[in-house]
């Protein structure tokens, strides 16, 4: 008997077959199944492809899979994921075997389960977006930010790089002097005057991410501009902490860990955002996943599979 755990994204669909001792047997990808851009019958497509692709390797029968866990992006809402269930569901009936059973959830619940197991704890996702997400010490599910990157995604990639090409626009209006973070911003993307910058953001669509590792370049080597984006978005991300807490009933150690390419970084930014929770948090207890990110499906699936025992 089997499980898979599949992880559906904006970029890419990677499902994983694991034996019931949670070893991952074979790997396979498949193309974006971000729920909100992709819809329901497209993501269910991608993922029967992709859990089919991953038996196939090791000659598995879908019908020896007890369970897939489905954990895209997008699918937050229970409506959405009941939706996208009987989506998958619909999708399975066309095959000749299927899987015993299948639980739809969100990007963030597997990185959840694979930081804290299923126990209590939080974890701070700061990616291109950022959200805090966490299991109360009564097992519900809580949440704070997440608003996207029109509301605001306080502390994430995509913050970071709109405040980073605000300070192009201020260089290029000559409000401030250049220094070395617009320097690296007109190598990088090739802005240098009012009419590119407008042209990139407006008709180009350019995600204002992708200069996000530029601020903490530029912040190293000391440019006073980036030092000053890279320590007001650790502190707006603290904001997003301390006011989520609030939701949660821990009353001694509280359990934080990292999710996200911009908090796992290797650079200053998970240092600072580390010593201002700290200050901020005396209780917090900042700790390494129990599993790796991409092992977070696989893990709900065996755990889900003992709680039924």
């Amino acid at each position: 008997m089997y499980v898979l755990g599949v992880d559906g994204g904006g970029t890419s669909t990677v499902a994983r077959l694991a034996d019931l001792q949670g070893n991952v047997l074979s790997v396979a990808k498949a193309g974006p199944s971000n729920l909100s851009t992709s819809g329901s019958e497209k993501c269910a497509e991608t993922l029967t492809g992709a859990i089919t692709d991953a038996c196939s390797q090791t000659s598995v029968s879908l019908d020896s899979v007890r369970i897939v866990v489905y954990g895209t992006a997008g699918a937050g809402r229970k409506a959405d994921q009941d939706r996208l269930h009987n989506a998958i569901l619909s999708q399975w009936d066309t095959l000749p075997q299927k899987p015993a059973s299948l639980c739809v959830v969100s990007d963030a619940d597997i990185a959840l389960e694979a930081a804290h197991g299923g126990e209590p704890g939080i974890i701070i996702i700061a990616g291109t977006g950022s959200i805090l997400y966490g299991r109360d010490i009564d097992g519900t599910i809580k949440r704070s930010g997440g608003w996207g990157p029109v509301i605001g995604d306080p502390g994430s990639g995509n913050a970071i790089g709109l405040q980073a090409l605000r300070v192009a626009a201020k260089t290029i209006d000559g409000c401030i002097k250049p220094g070395l973070l617009m320097q690296l911003i007109a190598e990088h993307t090739g802005i240098t005057s009012q009419e590119i910058l407008i042209n990139k953001v407006y008709k180009e669509k350019f995600p204002p991410s992708e200069v996000a590792p530029l601020v903490f370049q530029a912040a190293a080597k000391g440019d006073q501009s980036a030092h000053a984006i890279v320590n007001q978005s650790a502190r707006e991300l603290i904001d997003m902490l301390t006011c989520g807490l609030k939701k949660f009933s821990f009353t001694g150690v509280v359990p934080i860990s990292y999710v996200g390419g911009v908090l796992l970084s290797d650079t200053m930014y998970p240092d600072i955002v580390s010593k201002i929770i700290r200050e901020e948090v005396p209780n917090a207890d900042i700790r390494k996943p129990k599993f790796k990110p991409e092992e977070g499906a696989i893990a709900m699936a065996l755990r889900l599979l003992q709680e039924d025992k």
